[in-house]
């Protein structure tokens, strides 16, 4: 359960990473 949590925080932060790239 600890690693799925881990998981889904490291998608979030890739998701806002993409994001903040998409706006370059």
């Amino acid at each position: 359960m600890v690693h799925s949590v881990g998981v889904l925080l490291l998608l979030s932060r890739l998701q806002v990473t993409i994001k903040s790239s998409g706006c370059l």
